[in-house]
C-alpha cells in the first residue's frame, strides 16, 4: 500500500507542479488594461504640457556613410506644430517649421527658402506637422479597439497595431506605460521610431534618445535631447520661419539635395 500510494502522491504532485507552471505563463485579463491605463495617463501628461523647448544633438547616417554630428533645438505643440533648427559650423544650417500640412524653411547659407502649402502631396504623409510632433513626444494616439483587437504579449512587451489615415502602425508598450518603438508604414513607406530614453527630470517623462529609421533610402537620424523646458504658455513667434523677401524659393525636392550641399565639412 504504500507502495502504491507514493506512486500515486508522485503523480499528483507532478500534476500539480505542470498545472502551476502553466497558470504561470498565463497573463491575466486586467494587465492589458492596466497597461493601457498607465500609457493613457502619460499620454495625457504629454499633450498637457503646453509649448516644449529642448536642445538637441543629432547624428545621420545614410546606407554605410554617417555624417558629422550636428547641434540644433526644438520646439513643439501638441497636436501639430513643430520647428527644428540644425546648427553648422558656420550658424544655422536650416530653420523648419511644419504646422498640419504646411512645411515652411530656410537655409541662410545658400539665401534659400521654402514654403509648401499642401506637403502631404508631396511627401506621401498625410499631417507632416501631426507626424512631427507624436515621433518627438512619443505621443501616439491608437484608438481605444487596438488595445483588444489584435493586441499581442512579446516577453513584457504589449504589441498593439490601428490604421490612422490608410497607414498602419505598430506599437510596443512597455511595463512604465511609455512606448518603446512605433513603426509606421504604407505601399510607398516606412518609418520606425525607437525610444531608447526617456527623461523625467523636467515633469512629464519626455523621449530623450530616439532613432528613426526610415525605408527605402536606408536612412537612421539619432537625437538626443537635453535641457528640457515645459511653458503653459504659448509664444506664437517660436513656430514662425522667417524667409527673406529675396530669398530663392524652392521645392521640397530643391531642399533635398541643397541640404546635402550645406553639410559642414568633416
Amino acid at each position: 500500500m504504500s507502495t502504491r500510494f507514493a506512486r500515486w502522491a508522485a503523480l499528483a504532485s507532478l500534476a500539480l507542479l505542470a498545472g502551476c507552471a502553466h497558470r504561470l505563463h498565463l497573463r491575466p485579463a486586467y494587465e492589458t488594461s492596466g497597461r493601457r491605463s498607465l500609457y493613457r495617463t502619460a499620454l495625457e501628461e504629454r499633450k498637457n504640457t503646453g509649448q516644449v523647448t529642448a536642445s538637441l544633438s543629432l547624428w545621420l547616417e545614410r546606407g554605410a556613410k554617417r555624417y558629422p554630428g550636428a547641434s540644433g533645438d526644438v520646439a513643439l505643440l501638441w497636436p501639430d506644430r513643430t520647428r527644428l533648427r540644425v546648427d553648422s559650423a558656420f550658424g544655422t544650417l536650416v530653420d523648419m517649421g511644419l504646422e498640419r500640412d504646411s512645411v515652411s524653411a530656410y537655409v541662410p547659407s545658400l539665401q534659400t527658402g521654402l514654403r509648401v502649402g499642401h506637403a502631404g502631396d508631396s511627401l506621401h504623409v498625410d499631417r507632416p506637422g501631426e507626424l512631427a510632433v507624436r515621433a518627438l513626444s512619443g505621443g501616439w494616439d491608437p484608438p481605444e479597439e487596438a488595445w483588444t483587437n489584435g493586441a499581442v504579449w512579446t516577453d513584457s512587451l504589449l504589441e498593439i497595431s490601428w490604421m490612422d489615415s490608410g497607414d498602419s502602425l505598430r506599437m510596443g508598450v512597455k511595463g512604465d506605460g511609455l512606448p518603446a518603438s512605433v513603426r509606421r508604414w504604407s505601399s510607398s513607406y516606412s518609418v520606425r521610431v525607437d525610444y531608447r530614453a526617456w527623461d523625467r527630470s523636467a515633469g512629464p517623462a519626455w523621449p530623450s534618445q530616439l532613432m528613426v529609421e526610415s525605408q527605402p533610402g536606408d536612412m537612421r537620424l539619432t537625437l538626443r535631447a537635453s535641457r528640457l523646458k515645459f511653458n503653459p504658455r504659448v509664444d506664437p513667434a517660436r513656430f514662425q520661419i522667417h524667409i527673406p523677401e529675396d530669398a530663392e524659393t524652392i521645392t521640397l525636392e530643391d531642399l533635398r539635395d541643397l541640404l546635402g550641399r550645406a553639410r559642414p565639412p568633416r
